[in-house]
């Protein structure tokens, strides 16, 4: 029979002592998710881990751009990497277009297949309660993976920490204007969870800046077309944008907009896939902030949900939940890199889009052409946490 540990209590984390080692976060390998990348990193599996026949599912709540179909494969690149050492016997995936009853009923057909642990990145927090409540009552394992749901304390999020992502960029364009200017403000997909996070965060840190009038926010969905749509809208109702705040794969649409209306590209947040970099490198002119968001992030969710059906215990403290903070039950995984044009000086150091953020890489926009050299220009920029790393954070 194959043993089972659903158990993820938050009680025994936060017995832990204070002086629990922390997450060693430099030194990743590079990750893109495809075959070739399966391939290359086969050989890394932590020989902690036993034998096993889990059989491991994915919910993956929206697909609808690149980053999405990246996010998919590096889970299936980690999981047949596992599989073929032997560590779980199998695993499967399904994705909607952010539809929450065909998400329940694909969730319904893996449990009724057996699976093990189900890793979900949800569609919104509210469509968690029906999900947690099968999960419960099957035995399965439930590991929220990448978007945070802040529903139930007890339940262990691995996530790619939203809140610095795009604190870096939005502090970093109030540096750029000095604390003052008029900005349009693009937004993902409305009532996503990552979505709703950094928008919050948008929110409380321009509230900080009286002289930043947004003149306007409008959502592109994480999508070129839609936020080129946007970005024209605001172009032809404002001729007095001084910067786009913008996040994720959309700032090549809004370049496009600009473009079309014949007008230059003023200063923006920026994108991480490498067709973004290579048409920045194009622009002589344009000053930008890319902080990545990892597709990676699902093979660490799958990196954290073999050790617990392993009876692992965590060896660190678990973080605040980005969507409540008053809950305690968060891996919050930090971006992995940060590019700007020239990278960072020594006087950068100090400022509020820098300091704090130690663990993350700030590099120059050559720098990234030069990591990206061999990818396609559709491969999002990013790094997700060894074995090693993993072994570390588990007693």
């Amino acid at each position: 029979m194959k043993k089972k540990i659903v158990s993820l209590l938050l009680t025994a984390v936060m017995a832990v002592s204070l002086a629990v080692p922390s997450v060693v976060w430099a030194g990743e390998e590079e990750a893109a998710a495809s075959e070739e990348t399966a391939a290359e990193t086969g050989a890394e599996v932590s020989e902690k881990l036993p034998q096993g026949d889990w059989y491991i599912g994915l919910a993956n709540g929206y697909m609808g751009n690149t980053w999405r179909a990246q996010y998919v494969e590096a889970f299936e690149a980690k999981a047949e990497q596992y599989k073929q050492a032997g560590v779980i016997k199998d695993y499967i995936s399904a994705s909607t277009s952010g539809d929450v009853t065909e998400q329940l009923n694909q969730i319904n057909d893996m449990i009724s297949k057996g699976i093990d642990c189900l890793l979900i990145n949800p569609i919104s927090p509210s469509s968690m309660a029906p999900i947690i409540a099968k999960c419960k009552a099957a035995d399965v394992l439930l590991v929220v993976a990448s978007d945070p749901a802040g529903v139930d304390d007890s339940l262990v999020e691995v996530l790619t920490d939203n809140r610095a992502f795009f604190a870096i960029m939005t502090q970093w364009l109030v540096d750029k204007l000095d604390g003052k200017g008029n900005i349009v403000h693009i937004t993902g997909t409305p009532g996503m969870p990552a979505d709703l996070v950094r928008q919050k965060v948008a929110e409380e840190i321009l509230a900080e800046y009286p002289d930043i009038k947004v003149l306007g926010t409008a959502p592109g969905s994480w999508s070129q077309t839609e936020a080129q749509t946007a970005m024209s809208t605001f172009l032809s109702t404002y001729d007095n944008i001084d910067a786009v705040l913008a996040q994720d794969v959309m700032s090549e649409g809004i370049i496009r907009a600009y473009e079309t209306a014949g007008v230059d590209v003023p200063l923006m947040t920026g994108d991480y896939v490498m067709s973004f970099f290579r048409k920045w490198e194009t622009m002589d002119n344009l000053d930008a902030c890319a902080t990545t968001f990892q597709a990676q992030a699902s093979a660490d969710a799958l990196a954290y949900a073999v050790r617990k059906l392993n009876g692992m215990e965590l060896n660190v403290e678990l973080e605040a939940n980005p969507f409540d903070e008053t809950m305690m039950n968060a891996i919050n995984i930090p971006p992995s890199y940060c590019v700007t044009r020239d990278g960072i000086t020594e006087a950068d150091a100090e400022k509020a889009w820098v300091k704090g953020y130690d663990k993350v890489q700030y590099i120059s926009l050559q720098e990234a052409l030069e990591l990206g050299e061999d990818l396609a220009d559709t491969a999002a920029l990013g790094t997700t946490l060894s074995e090693e790393q993993w072994d570390a954070m588990f007693k």
